[in-house]
């Protein structure tokens, strides 16, 4: 199931991939990474903030965000150049923060987006920066760990799903023009409706350019 559902959005290529014996995992290194991070962001956020989605974008945010996401691409670009190789726990590496820059900037245009004002954090609540460093450090021991290998593949498929979840929460808001409105039974159900027609259509157009390679 993971591997099927993988496959629409990765080469899985096993050279590329971390493997333990002649199994390799769902996605390539640097999209398990790319994944695993984005979901580290959004936990860290739930544990810090206690707030619906994230704090606001700000300026720093965005720097803060576009960092690793710029060192993601020269990585990836310059490996395409063939201008250097990097290992798997490089690409791994790089995906990660990649990722992490990713909720950074998805997480509050979401929040914007649907029209959620984000409280201000509370005194004495527990830094964000922290729960980054210790949620980053857990997720990747584990390609260190064979035994727990099988636990890095569910943490990057919910991931996938997370970054896809949250991508389309933010298209839809915009779309439907959920900022300034007020919410209802018929509006969540509206929401909810246009997620699922973005899924099915994001699924059908995967799965086409698959069939075509």
């Amino acid at each position: 199931m993971l591997n099927n559902i993988a496959s629409l959005v990765c080469h899985q290529i096993d050279i590329r991939s971390i493997c333990l014996g002649d199994k390799c995992l769902p996605l390539c290194a640097r999209c398990t990474g790319i994944y695993s991070g984005f979901l580290v962001a959004v936990l860290s956020e739930v544990l810090t903030g206690g707030t619906k989605f994230a704090r606001p974008l700000t300026f720093k945010r965005v720097l803060v965000s576009l960092i690793p996401l710029f060192a993601l691409i020269a990585e990836s670009i310059g490996e395409r150049l063939q201008l250097w190789e990097c290992s798997n726990t490089e690409r791994l590496h790089f995906g990660f923060i990649g990722g992490l820059g990713m909720g950074i900037l998805l997480l509050p245009l979401c929040g914007y987006f649907l029209g959620h004002r984000s409280p201000p954090v509370p005194t004495g609540a527990i830094r964000q920066w922290p729960i980054f460093a210790i949620l980053s450090a857990g997720v990747l021991t584990l390609q260190w760990l064979p035994a727990l290998l099988p636990v890095l593949a569910i943490v990057s498929a919910l991931g996938l799903l997370s970054i896809y979840l949250f991508l389309n929460l933010a298209i839809s808001g915009a779309v439907l023009g959920l900022k300034d409105r007020n919410y209802n039974p018929a509006t969540i159900m509206l929401l909810f409706g246009f997620v699922m027609a973005l899924f099915a259509g994001e699924w059908t157009l995967f799965s086409l350019f698959k069939s075509q390679q």
